[in-house]
């Protein structure tokens, strides 16, 4: 996988838009993402006043810097068990109930320390709720933040078994969310499945099939463009510059004179006649999580197997690591269209789907004809359907044991259903707005 000629082409977009700047998070951007958070999570006045000196400081950064990996799984867990609101006490409950949910996975913990956790968590709540009443979200350095607030309040004020904070901090990662990663795989990252999985060249070869729909439908969702002012497109902007620059300065050696517009505009260039970089930015078509989420609406994908948090998972796991999150937002909260193809590539790994023998059995040649053969409009995790396994088995948020079947397998036959479903979902909308706007027609 390694190999960019074994890689599909349709991802390259990564190697532009991605900070790694590679198919890959790389090491580099890992250990900048934590740097910025760190930074953040020191200049913040609790965390000052809880964590005296210079030293005290440095322990505790080797201490999170070593569990970064599964404090980053579970805050993206927490995104995806989060809600669409606005409301920023229902965030935080939200990220406590992920820590309460880790501490309560452990088999070793009692009734009376359970009891503890969940005062502690509510007195914490409370005190947050009220500290970041004027940010709209919760951030991984924020996350980081109430991990080490429920470590000093539990270790050091309850159980007295801890005077340094970064001692509290590394018992609670070991005795709660080290057992917890260890028993739901959530030390793999994304880079192990998408060299498992994804970059070869048979799911290129499948994804590429449907790669003219797929485009449409992304473009289509994303409703309208925006705008990023980032460093690629200065570099861009800078190379147009020197490059215009050169030509012109070639052009006066040679004798050869270019009549240039008189222009009082600040943004032309007098020597050139070439815009300064635009305030603006570059044009991008980047999907952000409600255009994914309508997506799934519309291929009727929801179900009890199938739920919003599944769809919210595949979304969040897509994305390429940011360099800093809290700067970089339209990365942190959009896909490209290569992270796109991926989350598509996820959401087929987390559906149920009939093999090939078994539409054989059923003697149909698609999945759509094996729907329309059972007279339901959509049968993933239907349990009449013999001899498919569980959903379960195929959720990518599990990564403990290999992702069954083959996802190759699994394209084949499912893209072909859900362009047909998109298509139809886009035929049903153009037709009910064609109704809508004749019965506003006859009231007017």
């Amino acid at each position: 996988a390694d190999n960019k000629k074994t890689l599909p082409k349709m991802f390259n977009d990564r190697l532009i838009e991605s900070h790694s700047r590679s198919l890959f998070t790389s090491s580099e951007i890992y250990n900048a993402a934590f740097e910025s958070d760190f930074r953040r999570f020191k200049n913040d006045s609790k965390m000052k006043s809880i964590c005296p000196g210079k030293w005290t400081f440095l322990w505790l950064k080797i201490v999170l810097k070593e569990h970064f990996l599964i404090i980053d799984r579970c805050y993206i867990r927490m995104l995806c068990h989060d809600i669409e609101s606005y409301q920023l006490e229902l965030k935080i409950k939200n990220c406590l109930a992920i820590i309460n949910d880790i501490v309560s996975h452990s088999e070793d913990v009692i009734t009376t320390t359970n009891n503890i956790i969940e005062n502690v968590l509510e007195t914490i709540g409370k005190m947050l709720t009220e500290e970041f009443k004027n940010t709209s979200d919760i951030y991984r350095y924020m996350f980081m933040k109430i991990i080490v607030l429920v470590s000093q309040s539990i270790y050091i004020d309850i159980l007295e078994v801890a005077s340094e904070i970064a001692t509290a901090v590394e018992l609670f990662m070991e005795d709660f969310f080290v057992p917890y990663a260890n028993a739901t795989g959530l030390q793999k990252d994304e880079n192990e499945y998408r060299k498992n999985r994804i970059y070869n060249k048979s799911v290129g070869k499948e994804l590429k099939s449907a790669q003219d729909t797929l485009k449409r439908v992304f473009i289509r969702y994303c409703k309208r463009p925006k705008w990023i002012n980032d460093e690629i497109f200065k570099e861009q902007e800078e190379k147009k510059m020197v490059d215009a620059i050169k030509e012109a300065e070639e052009k006066a050696k040679t004798g050869k004179k270019k009549k240039q517009k008189k222009v009082n505009d600040d943004s032309v260039d007098p020597l050139t006649g070439s815009r300064k970089l635009s305030p603006k930015g570059r044009k991008v078509y980047w999907m952000d999580l409600t255009n994914w989420l309508e997506i799934l609406n519309d291929l009727k994908l929801f179900n009890e197997d199938f739920s919003v948090r599944d769809g919210r998972r595949c979304f969040f796991l897509s994305r390429m690591m940011s360099k800093d999150e809290s700067k970089y937002l339209l990365i942190r909260k959009t896909l490209n269209y290569a992270d796109f193809l991926e989350a598509i590539c996820r959401l087929v790994d987390n559906l149920q789907i009939p093999t090939k023998a078994e539409l054989k059995a059923n003697e149909v040649s698609t999945f759509s004809e094996l729907l329309i053969k059972r007279q339901i409009e959509h049968a993933v995790g239907d349990d009449t359907l013999d001899g498919w396994n569980s959903v379960g088995m195929h959720k990518a948020w599990k990564m403990k044991e290999p992702m069954t079947g083959s996802l190759v397998s699994k394209l084949s036959i499912m893209m072909p259903f859900l362009v047909d479903q998109i298509k139809n979902s886009i035929a049903i909308g153009k037709i009910k707005s064609v109704e809508r706007a004749k019965i506003k027609n006859q009231s007017l």
